[in-house]
C-alpha cells in the first residue's frame, strides 16, 4: 500500500511540474524521501556539446554540484559504465555495473559523493530524442544499503509518466506555449474563472464568441445555448481547479458545444491550471479552455506530430482525422485501410501519447500540438 501511495502521489507531482517548472524540486524532495534517499537530480543535456548540466537537484552540496558541471561529470566511473545499459526506461543501480570496492577507489567517489556522504545510485534514461537526453539518478549513504527491489520498482512505476512529461516539456518548449504566445494559437483559447467568468481571450477565442454561435458572452460571464452544457462546463472547470484532488485526478475533461447554426459542434477541452505565469497575469484562473471549431480549424501537421510523439506516417494521420471530429470509419474510408488496422494504429496512438481514452488522447494533442498562426494569416 505505501508503495502505491506514494507513486499516486509523485505521478500527480510530476504532472504539477509540467505545467510549472518550480515543482521539480518537490518532487525530487518527496522522490528522495519514498526511496531513503538524500539527493536526487534531474539532468537535461546535450548530446552534442561538452557541457554536462545538472539544472534541477536537490540534497546536493552547491558548491560540489557546480564543480560536478565543471569536472566531475568527466571522471563519473557509474555514468561511464551505465552507458550500454541506459536505454530510455530502464532503471540501474551502480552494484549492477561497477564493484563497490571499484567505486570506493575512484576519483569520483572521493571527491564528489564521499563528501556529501553518498554511495548508492539507482537512476535511468528518461529520453533520448536526437541530441537530446534526460536522465534521472537518485542517491543515498552506504549505510543505507543497495536499492531494494520495491524502490527500484516504484521509479519503474514513475518512468513512464516522466516520459510522457519529457516529451510534454519538449513540445511546450518548441512551441512556446505560455501567456504571451497564446495570442497566436488557432484554436480558441480561454482563460476562466469557477464562475465562468472569461479572465482572457486570445484573438481566435474572442471571434469564436464574437459568432454567438452555442457559446458567447453576456458582460464578462461565458453563456452557452444549451443548459445542460452549460453545467457540463461548469462542472469540469471546478474539477479541475479542486485542490482537494490530486492533479493525476483532476485532469479535465473534454466536451461539445452544439451550435443551434447547424455547423458541426465546438470540442472545448478543460485543461486544470496552475502555472505562475497565468496567476500572475490573470487572477485566480480555474481552467483554460481550448475551443477547435472542426469547420474553420488548421490542426496540426502530421509531420510535428511525428517529432512530437514519435508516431508512423499512418498513425500521425490517424491522429490528425480524429482532431478533426472524424472516427475510425472515416479513418477506414480515407486511409483505406480495415478497422482492425485503424484500432492497432489507435492503440499505438495511445501507448505513444501515454494515454487510455480517446477523449485524453484528443486533449493531449490539442494542448501540445496545436497550431500557431504565421505572420501572414
Amino acid at each position: 500500500m505505501r508503495l502505491a501511495e506514494s507513486a499516486l502521489d509523485l505521478i500527480g507531482l510530476i504532472y504539477e511540474a509540467v505545467e510549472d517548472s518550480d515543482g521539480w524540486p518537490v518532487f525530487l524532495d518527496r522522490l528522495t524521501k519514498a526511496m531513503r534517499a538524500t539527493a536526487a537530480a534531474l539532468h537535461f543535456r546535450d548530446l552534442g556539446s561538452r557541457a554536462e548540466s545538472m539544472p534541477v537537484e536537490v540534497g546536493f552540496d552547491p558548491a560540489l554540484a557546480k564543480a560536478y558541471v565543471e569536472h566531475y561529470h568527466q571522471v563519473n566511473i557509474l555514468l561511464k559504465r551505465a552507458a550500454p545499459f541506459l536505454t530510455p526506461g530502464a532503471i540501474v543501480t551502480n552494484p549492477q555495473i561497477c564493484e563497490d570496492s571499484t567505486l570506493a577507489r575512484s576519483e569520483y567517489y572521493d571527491e564528489f559523493l564521499r563528501p556529501q556522504d553518498l554511495f548508492y545510485v539507482a537512476g535511468g534514461t528518461i529520453a533520448r530524442n536526437g541530441a537530446q537526453s534526460s536522465l534521472t539518478s537518485i542517491f543515498r549513504p552506504k549505510r543505507a544499503g543497495p536499492y531494494l527491489a520495491s524502490e527500484v520498482s516504484l521509479v519503474k512505476l514513475l518512468m513512464p509518466h516522466l516520459q510522457r512529461a519529457a516529451r510534454l516539456r519538449h513540445g511546450l518548449n518548441m512551441l512556446q506555449v505560455e501567456a504571451s504566445v497564446m495570442d497566436v494559437l488557432t484554436l480558441g483559447v480561454l482563460v476562466i474563472d469557477e464562475r465562468l467568468d472569461v479572465l482572457y481571450a486570445n484573438p481566435s477565442g474572442r471571434a469564436i464568441l464574437a459568432k454567438n454561435d452555442g457559446i458567447a458572452m453576456a458582460g464578462n460571464r461565458l453563456t452557452l445555448s444549451q443548459p445542460s452544457e452549460r453545467a457540463e462546463l461548469r462542472s469540469l472547470s471546478v474539477r479541475a481547479c479542486d485542490p482537494s484532488l490530486g492533479p493525476a485526478i483532476r485532469p479535465g475533461g473534454v466536451t461539445t458545444v452544439v451550435r443551434p447554426s447547424g455547423r458541426r459542434a465546438y470540442t472545448v477541452v478543460v485543461n486544470p491550471t496552475n502555472a505562475k505565469a497565468l496567476k500572475s497575469s490573470y487572477g485566480n484562473p480555474a481552467a483554460i479552455l481550448l475551443i477547435s471549431d472542426p469547420d474553420d480549424q488548421a490542426m496540426p501537421s502530421n509531420a510535428l506530430l511525428v517529432r512530437l510523439y514519435r508516431l508512423t506516417p499512418a498513425e500521425a494521420s490517424l491522429a490528425g482525422i480524429l482532431l478533426r471530429g472524424g472516427d475510425l470509419n472515416d479513418a477506414c474510408d480515407e486511409m483505406s485501410i480495415r478497422r482492425t488496422t485503424a484500432c492497432t494504429h489507435l492503440q499505438h496512438l495511445f501507448q505513444k501519447v501515454g494515454v487510455s481514452r480517446q477523449a485524453e488522447l484528443l486533449a493531449v494533442l490539442l494542448r501540445t500540438a496545436s497550431p500557431v498562426r504565421t505572420s501572414s494569416r
